[in-house]
């Protein structure tokens, strides 16, 4: 799932490759098993994957003081609120957990994504170039 939020991160796939992307993604997965983070998936009635995120630590300090979400939802389903409910599921986790912030990186290419983002209270603090 979270492959979809790659592919649909054109400036992302530009700077590093679609392969290099993959090998990051590879990569990921690989050592989740050792080290899982939080991931939350949403499936309809048949059980088919709609959209999964992802919520990891950003630090190492013990309450975890920040959490950082990497999304994606299949291009199907998006537009019906997959996004919205696995993006509030993630932040009622982190509110549990004492978090003092979430946040996120996103494509700037992202429109529809963006606008969810701040639809929910998310506020951009920077840019990384």
């Amino acid at each position: 799932m979270i492959w979809e939020a790659v592919v649909a991160s054109p400036t992302l796939v530009t700077l590093d490759g679609i392969e290099t992307m993959q090998q990051y993604e590879d990569h990921y997965w690989r050592i989740w098993y050792e080290h899982p983070d939080p991931v939350f998936v949403a499936i309809d009635a048949t059980g088919h994957k709609l959209g999964a995120i992802t919520i990891k630590p950003n630090d190492t300090d013990e309450p975890v003081s920040g959490w950082r979400i990497g999304i994606g939802v299949e291009a199907f389903a998006r537009g019906q609120g997959i996004g919205k409910r696995l993006i509030e599921r993630s932040l009622a986790f982190a509110l549990v957990k004492n978090a003092m912030y979430v946040n996120l990186f996103v494509d700037p290419m992202n429109n529809q994504a963006i606008a969810l983002y701040q639809h929910l209270g998310f506020v951009e603090v920077g840019k990384v170039v």
